[in-house]
């Protein structure tokens, strides 16, 4: 919520339409929704059932930095994140490191540098082939068919235990 607020008072970015995504569960849900009821610039999402076709349809996203981060790579869409918890900050650092998802900060300790340095971040995505670039490496990481690999692990399990008892 500080950083839409902080983001829509920027002249820069008034032409930029803005996905917002929360969970159900979220304190601020309901004040989120009455807040921008009437704000053209802000599409609220809350509990959305098609988080995967969402974040394919934005050009840029802003995420906390946890496990969101490799849904980030399932979808391609170039990224920033921050941390708001310590179990966000190692992961966080490390999609940064390998050039993946530019870490801005951790929130906590100063939110005005991290949300300059994420508008910052913004900026150097408005070129369609960093965004390009940033999908094609994020896709090799996570391709979004872990769950298949799994099932089929799960499947073929019975027989592998039971070949391995009879031999």
């Amino acid at each position: 919520s500080k950083f839409l607020e902080f983001f829509l008072r920027k002249p820069c970015w008034e032409h930029v339409k803005v996905m917002v995504a929360v969970g159900e569960l979220n304190p601020d849900a309901e004040i989120l929704k009455q807040r921008y009821k009437d704000q053209p610039r802000v599409q609220l999402h809350v509990n959305a059932k098609n988080m995967e076709q969402l974040m394919q349809d934005a050009d840029y996203a802003v995420t906390a930095g946890g496990t969101t981060l490799y849904e980030i790579c399932a979808t391609g869409v170039a990224a920033s994140c921050f941390a708001i918890a310590d179990n966000q900050l190692e992961i966080a650092q490390s999609f940064d490191d390998r050039g993946l998802v530019s870490y801005a900060g951790d929130f906590r300790v100063d939110p005005e540098k991290t949300m300059d340095k994420i508008l910052e971040q913004m900026s150097q995505a408005k070129d369609p082939g960093y965004r390009k670039d940033k999908a094609d490496k994020l896709q090799k990481i996570v391709d979004g068919k872990g769950a298949w690999r799994i099932a089929q692990a799960l499947i073929s399990a019975p027989y592998q235990l039971e070949t391995r008892t009879k031999g």
